[in-house]
């Protein structure tokens, strides 16, 4: 059992527990959430280009595909079994790591709110086909602003996940709905949510090539129409499949040292690898529409979601450890003080093993300024090469201690190294120097 300083998540046996033997639970729900996903968000992404194209220049092929892309994908039951649930089980299980912290319940909170609204507004863009002609702008609006939701939502989902690989900066981790929040993670979540856009766009020129491919479409629709509209999916799988591997390389670039290893490697070169081999079975179903190269491009697009979804486990497991350790650095074993502890006593030996050398406590200048009645007095310090007067006080001495260089006393030289105190240290300084009068 541990004890935690502020701002410090707290994980107790239980969420570590959860976290190692519910990770099969994580890759199933996200074995069934991430095509169902894929589907939605490239079908809708290729919908909604293909209305705006009908728009401009009425085109009955462009319209047709534009309502039979989504089909029954979004039927609210699909939606709610196969979208919400398991992505709200899934951040549960990766809360485990962060505990009981509220702030990181806020983030995972937001991100789910933005994918159910994704889910509903293409929802009412799927209704509202039968009004396109009406209300075209509601209609557009409905789908336009239901996929950047999804896209925002899924955004905020990697970077949480990518997150969980730098434990050092839950501290720190910032507002998620602070876009310059995401500024500072860019190297460490953006090829992965660039993976992620990109295998979901291919996954929707798959899923065209997969249902206007089949006999059933085929005989409904007639041979010219699902043709085209095969060619049109091979073609967009083919472009956003020959991108993926070049992603991968960058994100192996920015990957934490703590989350490489050889399996990390090894189901990295997988998705390289089978972007290649969809990239020759589509040229094959080019140049034989209706072979079983059209249904091996489909196969392969799915095996690719499975390699996504291992690469996502093999780095986080990697990773575990790195976050055991920091954990670990941050406890403090849950258990009473000492009989006579007095923190004004381990303060003064703080003093005497790390301070005495360059502060003195009566008055005398040093290295250092005196610490004598250093509570409550006004200092000239420079801060960022300009003169600041601060009055010292607990805020003042933290970031004096951890930080020596930010705010630097006038009339001194910037000599003194950064103190690696630990918490109950901090306080007990403290506390021995508000006794300094």
């Amino acid at each position: 059992m541990f004890v935690y300083a502020a701002n410090v998540p707290i994980s107790t046996t239980l969420h570590l527990w959860l976290v190692k033997y519910c990770t099969p639970l994580v890759i199933l729900a996200l074995l069934f959430h991430l095509p169902f996903v894929f589907v939605v968000m490239g079908g809708a992404t290729l919908s909604i280009v293909f209305n705006l194209l009908d728009k401009k220049e009425t085109n009955p092929r462009f319209r047709q595909l534009a309502q039979d892309l989504l089909g029954k994908a979004l039927h609210p039951s699909w939606l709610l079994f196969l979208g919400v649930i398991p992505i709200v089980c899934i951040s549960a299980l990766q809360l485990q790591i962060y505990g009981s912290a509220p702030d990181k319940l806020m983030q995972w909170g937001v991100m789910l709110a933005l994918i159910v609204l994704g889910f509903v507004l293409l929802l009412l863009y799927q209704y509202t086909f039968a009004r396109r002609d009406v209300a075209f702008l509601l209609h557009i609006g409905c789908g336009i602003a239901g996929l950047f939701s999804l896209v925002h939502g899924y955004l905020l989902f990697i970077y949480n996940k990518g997150i969980l690989l730098y434990p050092a900066m839950w501290e720190a981790m910032p507002n998620p709905l602070d876009f310059t929040s995401f500024l500072s993670f860019f190297p460490t979540f953006l090829p992965m949510f660039v993976l992620f856009a990109l295998i979901g766009l291919a996954i929707g020129g798959g899923f065209m090539v997969g249902k206007f491919g089949s006999k059933k479409m085929v005989a409904a629709k007639g041979a010219e129409y699902t043709g085209f509209a095969c060619k049109v999916g091979l073609y967009v799988a083919l472009v956003f499949t020959a991108l993926q591997p070049a992603v991968v390389f960058w994100h192996f670039t920015f990957l934490p040292r703590a989350a490489v290893s050889w399996p990390v490697l090894v189901v990295g070169l997988s998705i390289m690898v089978l972007g290649m081999l969809v990239c020759l079975c589509i040229y094959g179903a080019l140049l034989r529409p209706g072979s079983f190269f059209e249904k091996l491009v489909v196969a392969l697009l799915f095996l690719n979601v499975g390699a996504f979804v291992a690469d996502d486990y093999v780095t986080r497991d990697a990773a575990l450890y790195e976050q055991c350790q920091y954990v670990e650095s941050k406890a403090v074993k849950a258990m009473p003080r000492p009989a006579g502890y007095n923190p004004v006593v381990q303060g003064q030996e703080i003093y005497e093993m790390k301070c005495m050398a360059c502060h003195t406590m009566d008055g005398s200048p040093k290295v250092g300024p005196s610490f004598k009645g250093i509570f409550d007095r006004t200092e000239t310090v420079l801060r960022e090469g300009k003169e600041v007067e601060v009055i010292i006080d607990e805020a003042y001495v933290r970031r004096a201690i951890l930080s020596p260089a930010a705010d630097l006393v006038k009339g001194y030289q910037n000599l003194m190294t950064q103190q690696n105190l630990s918490e109950d240290e901090l306080q007990e300084i403290i506390a021995y120097l508000q006794t300094a009068k």
